[in-house]
């Protein structure tokens, strides 16, 4: 049996990303349109879900410029006339994505499965962007997971999904956030 690997996207200072902070994106080749991550194998074992491991992303701090997203997490989109995708498992955790008042924290498409948690979401348009490929599969099982994340000024928390947990912040987090000082304040609910 063979080890997976693991790509870790961690301890990063991102600031003033224009379209994105990180962009994961499985893709497919141009060359007979095969997935990137490749098309799943039958096993004697059935796994419906198509999950293989994905990409990361932890304790982060994410600076977008205006309507940017944070991370972009996507998979793969399945056509008629391809094979189906591995749907890529990710996990982003410990991150914190401050914007100018619009823009998304992060977005999940296109067939990708991941578990967010204790991430920082504020001055954004939009938290949490999911798209309907990226909810359930066809099992209804659950692919993305959103659970104890923080807001403050953020329009709407999760969009397309749902989350556990959630905190609405009313004061601002961080020691100075017009000038990019993103360390906790003492007193605050996000340490």
């Amino acid at each position: 049996e063979l080890e997976q690997g693991q790509f870790i996207v961690t301890s990063n200072i991102i600031s003033d990303a224009d379209a994105y902070g990180i962009r994961i994106n499985a893709g497919r080749d141009s060359i007979g349109d095969a997935p990137h991550a490749g098309a799943v194998r039958n096993l004697p074992v059935l796994l419906n879900s198509r999950l293989i491991p994905g990409v990361v992303v932890s304790n982060n701090v994410i600076e977008t410029g205006v309507d940017g997203t944070g991370i972009s997490y996507l998979g793969t989109l399945d056509g008629a006339n391809t094979p189906d995708s591995a749907r890529p498992f990710g996990r982003i955790l410990n991150n914190t994505i401050v914007g100018d008042g619009s823009g998304t924290g992060i977005n999940i498409e296109l067939n990708a499965s991941t578990t967010l948690m204790n991430n920082v979401f504020a001055n954004l348009g939009t938290g949490v962007s999911v798209d309907g490929t990226s909810v359930s599969d066809a099992s209804n099982d659950k692919l993305t997971e959103i659970d104890t994340s923080a807001f403050y000024l953020v329009g709407a928390e999760v969009s397309g999904a749902a989350q556990k947990n959630g905190i609405t912040l009313t004061e601002s987090p961080f020691v100075d956030i017009a000038n990019g000082n993103f360390y906790p304040t003492s007193p605050t609910k996000i340490v």
